[in-house]
């Protein structure tokens, strides 16, 4: 088979590998918050003027930095149920031809091309989710292809910048990521005379023109960036959420990392440096100040390592190309049995990810169109529905957008993925949990009459936590419906008296640890109404919890 041939063989199966990572259902619960926007703006015929969704800030403007974002998903969303997953899929695959495209040039290396990009892929899998970030990330990567293209080859795919920042500023907050690529093309101009001057190596040249047309391109695009509802505060969006604690505290990308992840993105940075130090001779000052930013971003907040990975990952390839090909090991990589090795790679690991196994594919991970919607609360918003239960809901801040989507108008929420809450209200949405004058004072001033929450993170098992009752209870709320994702409670007043009457769990605490719920809650009184509770409970819901719950329980014989 021709060289050539089996070029377009390897890149071809690197797409569709590509497309089998991102081709999965949607279990991300920041979609149905997008979904909602986008159907509120489509529904409007624009952006509302105060917020919609959640009651505690109704005279406050409305923000959703992401408009052009949620509109397009809802669009696609409405003209086919499997549109999303496409749209999704058609990011990353764009993604991954600039990303393999990039790692190409200029010394056309396949093998080492593939190896590195398929590992920054794989790596960063998990962010392949509908969520505006995949807009953005095609738009970072369009903007560093497009910079190279222009360097080595003269192409001006770099015209189209202006657009695509338009585009990005309107979807996603990290448009701030722009001045990146421009600063470091820029400033690598800057510097290469000095370092020229002291024999130094600076990477392909950057002659005054080429850089004045990136310059202007750059005025351009940020020009277009600010063609927003939000103006220059959409570059500063994201920096909010990181100068917030309760944001760093209870949303995981936010936080910085630790222990072994951590430890690993210290050891990428070494591979990226080294794979400058490896091409010394060569070292390009454009790629070095390109991925410095990227690198240290990481250790910020835990979200930014897979665009650290994704921008690392062609400049690696291009380091090592390099090197192998000015110490004569390139004809090597160029051999046939070489080239049918790298098939032979992206064909597995295309099939060990189809069988979701890690790290090929992600264990939870389902191939095909459509949503997993098993993690929300369906069964509970379905009982809401029938029972009338509507208006104002208290709510864990993970489902706040899954109700939006399923049933605004008919309810809104306190909080929702947004967080949009002022940072007394950010820790009262948790407090309320633990401190019943705390949920008083919420009830009172904004007058929800349900509280649909999910269960605490914890582990059953361990002296200490056999001890430890962290349920909720509240004397003035009734427990009529759980599952294995949520529960459901209303305020005890005449507006509830039948239901109350009728569905409450008045023994069953479904979110104590199993060992301190029957020690301290089940006894020869009220075992057998708690055995009568469960099994109607599985009767209406099937949950798993009350099965394990009830084997316990039916087995458990009270001392008092």
């Amino acid at each position: 088979m021709k060289r050539s041939t089996l070029n377009r063989v390897i890149f071809s199966l690197f797409l569709l590998f590509a497309s089998i990572l991102a081709f999965t259902k949607i279990v991300e619960p920041d979609t149905w918050l997008h979904l909602s926007m986008g159907r509120l703006i489509h529904d409007l015929k624009g952006l509302p003027q105060h917020e919609m969704f959640t009651y505690p800030n109704q005279d406050l403007p409305f923000a959703y930095s992401s408009w052009l974002f949620g509109l397009m998903s809802y669009l696609i969303y409405m003209a086919s149920d499997g549109g999303l997953v496409l749209f999704k899929t058609a990011c990353i695959v764009l993604v991954a031809f600039l990303l393999l495209g990039d790692a190409l040039r200029p010394y056309r290396n396949y093998p080492v091309a593939v190896l590195v990009v398929g590992a920054a892929l794989l790596f960063s899998q998990d962010r392949f989710v509908v969520r505006p970030e995949i807009v953005g990330l095609a738009c970072l990567s369009f903007s560093i292809f497009s910079l190279n293209a222009y360097l080595y080859e003269g192409r001006k795919y770099l015209y189209a910048l202006p657009f695509v920042h338009l585009v990005w500023a309107n979807s996603h907050s990290s448009i701030i990521l722009m001045f990146i690529p421009f600063g470091a093309f820029l400033a690598a101009a800057v510097l290469q005379p000095v370092l020229a001057a002291r024999n130094a190596p600076t990477g392909a040249p950057i002659s005054r023109d080429r850089a004045a047309t990136v310059a202007a391109l750059f005025a351009l695009s940020f020009c277009a960036a600010l063609i927003s509802p939000y103006h220059i505060g959409q570059f500063s969006f994201g920096g909010g959420l990181l100068a917030t604690d309760w944001y760093k505290n209870n949303i995981y990308e936010l936080r910085p990392p630790e222990g072994a992840f951590r430890a690993l993105l210290a050891a990428l940075d070494g591979i990226v440096l080294l794979s400058f130090a490896l091409d010394r001779k060569r070292f390009s000052v454009f790629h070095f100040l390109l991925v410095l930013p990227f690198m240290m971003m990481p250790f910020i907040a835990v979200r930014f390592a897979y665009l650290f990975a994704l921008v690392a990952a062609p400049v690696v390839s291009r380091n090592l190309s390099s090197a192998v090909s000015h110490v004569g090991w390139d004809g090597f990589f160029h051999k046939a049995a070489v080239r049918a090795g790298a098939i032979v790679l992206i064909i597995a690991s295309t099939v060990l990810s189809l069988l979701h196994i890690e790290p090929f594919g992600l264990s939870y991970g389902q191939f095909g169109p459509g949503f997993i919607e098993e993690y929300e609360p369906g069964k509970a918003l379905a009982y809401m529905d029938r029972n009338g239960i509507d208006g104002r809901v208290m709510n864990s801040f993970y489902f706040g957008q899954y109700i939006i989507w399923k049933s605004y108008p008919r309810r809104t929420v306190f909080i929702d993925g947004r967080g949009y809450l002022s940072p007394d209200l950010l820790y009262k949405s948790q407090q309320f949990l633990w401190s019943n004058p705390v949920l008083d004072d919420l009830e009172q001033q904004y007058g929800f009459r349900s509280i649909l929450i999910a269960y605490p993170e914890k582990m059953d098992g361990g002296a200490a936590m056999s001890d430890y009752d962290e349920g909720f209870f509240h004397p003035g709320w009734a427990l009529v419906y759980w599952d294995d994702i949520s529960m459901l409670f209303v305020k005890r007043s005449e507006e509830f008296n039948t239901l109350i009457a009728r569905d409450e769990y008045r023994v069953i605490r479904p979110d104590l640890i199993v060992s301190y719920f029957v020690r301290n809650h089940v006894t020869k009184k009220n075992r057998d109404s708690a055995i009568r509770e469960l099994q109607r409970n599985m009767a209406e819901t099937h949950s798993r919890k009350a099965y394990r719950l009830l084997s316990v329980v039916s087995q458990y014989e009270p001392t008092r």
